[in-house]
């Protein structure tokens, strides 16, 4: 993941309510992570929706339940 996927995808779980749902814009996204251009926003989100790590859809974000076993292994997954 890039680094402007994983910054998304951190504010989108901060300012998510417990549904996972979120109502910023992109213009706010935009401002609140310093994005000039809107297709980088764009991209980022696209990436993300592709990796089943969010929904988006008429301008509303939920961020989706990671799958069971989702942790990689090593230091942070099961041995």
């Amino acid at each position: 993941m890039t680094r402007l996927e994983k910054l998304l995808y951190l504010v989108l779980v901060a300012v998510s309510n417990r549904d996972g749902v979120s109502f910023y814009s992109d213009e706010r996204l935009g401002e609140f992570l310093d994005i000039r251009f809107a297709h980088e926003l764009n991209g980022a989100r696209g990436e993300l929706v592709a990796r089943d790590l969010i929904a988006f859809e008429q301008g509303i974000y939920q961020v989706l339940d990671l799958p069971s076993g989702a942790a990689p292994p090593g230091r942070w997954g099961s041995k």
